[in-house]
């Protein structure tokens, strides 16, 4: 499954979707919501923004021993032609379950201060839309590309700002959109770990379709990565128009950690 952007509100499926309906210079006000959520959806931990990393949450191994003298044996040995018992195995240690819920909700807190995202969404494997930007505190900055042409969003709780190639800022006619790219992290329906490591945990995490922006009353299952305590994957397929969509994100330490104020 490839890797995800969870957004709420249109997301870039739905983008996808637009652009194959309508000129793209008609596209600027249909994709300004491009509220880009998850994919976006992770971060690896080098230290960027003060973000802490969990601590491994699973261990294996030994338990350590202690020296000491060998003892006298406290039984005569076997007589010949006897055989001597089997010796007791030794002890196993078992790993505690992960609490997927748990890492998930940590990691998600984790990156509030501000990570990057770059978004993939192909559509019978051909590439439609990408997206490249940083999530610093409550706003966001990042560019969107179709077909070698980019337009340039800045997000604030103040409005919505965008910019073709070559033109100006100009602020849209409608209420700031909701540009958290892992939000429809924060509330999942059910997290299940398909696997687990000090380092990486895997899970699916089932969210509402509306956490995502798909159309219907049903659920979406993404595919999730979290390294460090950080979320650095997430994905999910559908369709666009009946045609198979996949949305990757990988998200990583931000790029540019200045606070997103509006351009104009």
């Amino acid at each position: 499954m490839a890797i995800v952007v969870a957004t709420t509100g249109t997301t870039l499926v739905a983008m996808a979707r637009a652009m194959t309906d309508r000129p793209w210079a008609r596209l600027l006000k249909a994709a300004a919501p491009v509220v880009l959520g998850l994919a976006a959806l992770g971060c690896t931990d080098d230290g960027a923004s003060g973000v802490d990393s969990l601590a491994p949450l699973v261990t294996a191994g030994a338990p350590p021993s202690t020296a000491t003298a060998p003892l006298a044996p406290t039984t005569a040995p076997p007589a010949p032609g006897s055989t001597a018992p089997p010796a007791a195995a030794p002890p196993t240690t078992v790993a505690p379950p992960v609490d997927g819920a748990a890492v998930l909700s940590a990691a998600v807190a984790a990156m509030a201060p501000g990570y990057h995202y770059r978004s993939t969404v192909t559509v019978d494997g051909v590439v439609a839309v990408e997206a490249d930007g940083d999530r610093v505190g409550d706003g966001t900055r990042l560019g969107v590309t179709r077909d070698g042409t980019s337009v340039q969003y800045v997000i604030t709780p103040d409005g919505t700002w965008v910019m073709t190639d070559g033109g100006e800022w100009d602020q849209l006619d409608t209420p700031a959109a909701t540009s958290d790219p892992i939000g429809a992290l924060a509330a999942p329906m059910a997290v299940s770990v398909l696997s687990s490591s000090p380092e990486v945990i895997a899970m699916v995490v089932t969210v509402p379709n509306s956490a995502l922006g798909l159309p219907g009353d049903g659920t979406a299952d993404l595919n999730v990565t979290v390294t460090n305590g950080m979320v650095t994957a997430v994905a999910y397929r559908t369709a666009v128009d009946g045609r198979d969509a996949a949305v990757e994100t990988a998200l990583g330490p931000v790029t540019d950690p200045s606070a997103v104020v509006p351009p104009i």
